[in-house]
């Protein structure tokens, strides 16, 4: 798993957040550093995952404390903050178990199901390593690619968008002139109400 990439977009994604947001990424590094020192412990973080109901692993500890100092300041905190909001723990691969950062194939039945899905790492399923009928797999970049509209959709979705405001201005301009005739009507009837034949 390259942290590096992991750090890189959970640094990006933090710059992005509302202050409200960055707010709450402080308050759950707070929450980690039970002792208040400004930094998170091997043992702080252990517990803390531990009551959050992830898995502990040395490992990831280590590339989570980029420096090497053997804590977590809160810059490093973000891409555990990261991880755990933003991508709920993570994807893992339910050939092998590992985490799935990069690209990974994905059951597409399952994924347009919607609940869970059925991913694989790239080993896993070049391998076959996985028991999983009737499905069909593709990678997440290309499931991506596949949901974003073809130039064609959007431009028939922008026709339409144009066609119900002009129908929208059309039932404006019809409501206008309804209310000025029935004020001419209004008008015209007071005015006979006031008149007496003799």
């Amino acid at each position: 798993m390259d942290y590096n990439k992991i750090r890189g977009a959970a640094m990006a994604y933090y710059a992005n957040l509302s202050d409200e947001e960055q707010r709450k990424a402080w308050e759950f590094f707070k929450s980690i550093d039970t002792d208040g020192n400004g930094t998170i412990s091997r043992r702080e973080y252990s517990r803390s995952l531990a009551k959050m109901g992830y898995p502990d692993t040395q490992n990831a500890f280590k590339m989570l404390d980029k420096n090497g100092d053997g804590a977590l300041d809160f810059k490093e905190c973000i891409t555990l903050f990261y991880i755990i909001t933003v991508h709920n723990g993570g994807v893992f691969c339910d050939g092998c178990g590992i985490n799935l950062w990069d690209i990974y194939f994905v059951c597409v039945g399952c994924y347009m199901a919607g609940g869970n899905t059925y991913d694989l790492c790239c080993d896993c399923y070049r391998t076959k390593n996985f028991n999983h009928q009737n499905a069909v797999f593709c990678d997440n970049f290309k499931l991506l690619r596949s949901m974003q509209p073809t130039a064609t959709t959007a431009s028939a979705s922008r026709e339409i968008a144009k066609k119900a405001i002009e129908v929208g201005q059309l039932g404006i301009n019809a409501i206008n002139l309804l209310n000025s005739a029935n004020g001419i009507a209004h008008t015209a009837n007071a005015q006979s109400d006031d008149c007496t034949i003799m």
